[in-house]
């Protein structure tokens, strides 16, 4: 995440606007030398619904999620499962690298570019089916 934020100055400027909006408390604290420290830390409840960091944060995890192999699933039975026209039985595990389904073209014709707008747009929310960061559903 931050080296796209570094390497995109329109990005930073968006999120430092944002950042910059929180209104931090100072405290201090004691330095490891014995000295005090005085630093702005924002709480978690300061931070957690800035829409632009979110979208940040999720667009980083879209492009690099945290498992990047496929978790592998197995069709459950009594079930198939048909895919690209490929059917697969009962039984049959499957698994699709994360990172091939978060490049994929669901993500628009830029999937491949840290673009952390895509989650503030009209439609957005309809994204979070396919965010899968953590993976999901039964294994």
């Amino acid at each position: 995440m931050c080296y796209y934020i570094a390497s995109n100055p329109d990005i930073k400027a968006k999120l430092q606007e944002e950042l910059d909006s929180i209104n931090v408390e100072w405290t201090e604290t004691d330095g490891l030398d014995g000295g005090k420290l005085n630093s702005a830390i924002p709480r978690f409840e300061q931070i957690k619904n800035l829409p632009y960091l979110n979208a940040c944060i999720k667009e980083t995890l879209r492009l690099y999620s945290t498992v990047g192999a496929g978790l592998p699933r197995v069709v459950p039975e009594g079930k198939t499962l048909t895919v690209s026209g490929q059917t697969f039985n009962a039984g049959s595990t499957v698994s699709v690298p994360s990172y091939c389904t978060n490049r994929s073209s669901v993500w628009g014709p830029d999937a491949g570019v840290y673009r952390p707008e895509r989650w503030l747009e009209e439609g957005a929310s309809s994204l979070n089916k396919y965010f899968a960061a953590f993976s999901f559903g039964p294994r």
